[in-house]
Parts: C-alpha cells; structure tokens; sequence
C-alpha cells in the first residue's frame, strides 16, 4: 500500500464483495475504452513499449470519435450518470 501498488486492502471476508462491486463499476464504464485497456495490456507481454504506445494511439483515436466520448462528455456536463453504449 505504501508503494501505491494497491488501491485497497479489505479483510479476507470483504474480498469477494469487494471484487465483485469493483467490477460492477467497470461493467457500468466506458465499454470501447475498456476493451482498448484490455488489447493493451494483453499486448504488452509480446511487445515492445513504441509497439503497444502506436497501438494506443489508434485506440485513442477510437475513443475520441465514439458516440461513447460524446455521452459521457454530456453526461459530466449535465451532472448525470453516463449511458455507454460501446460505440
């Protein structure tokens, strides 16, 4: 926790609620981005960083012309939860 490496530290019998209100959250986000951060990620074992950085500037590039971009701009600017959609 020190080192910023966990965000959280819950006793053992919260783990599992814990887990699952956590991926509540992310199943609730921005489905397009999510699925970038994934490829991402999972590119990351078999690449170097000016691979998976050109990688992630094409996901950016998704990102920001998606309808998804636009809701969750409208949604902060009218102070209500965003509606995405992943497109």
């Amino acid at each position: 926790m020190d080192l910023g490496i966990f965000n959280k530290v819950v006793p053992h019998e919260e783990l599992y609620p814990e887990v699952y209100a956590v991926a509540d959250r992310l199943a609730q986000g921005p489905v397009m981005a999510l699925k970038y951060v994934k490829q991402f990620l999972r590119a990351c074992v078999n690449n170097d960083f000016p691979a998976v950085a050109s990688m992630e500037a094409g996901g950016q590039v998704q990102c920001w012309s998606s309808d998804d971009l636009h809701e969750g701009v409208q949604a902060f600017l009218e102070k209500r939860k965003p509606q995405f959609k992943g497109q």
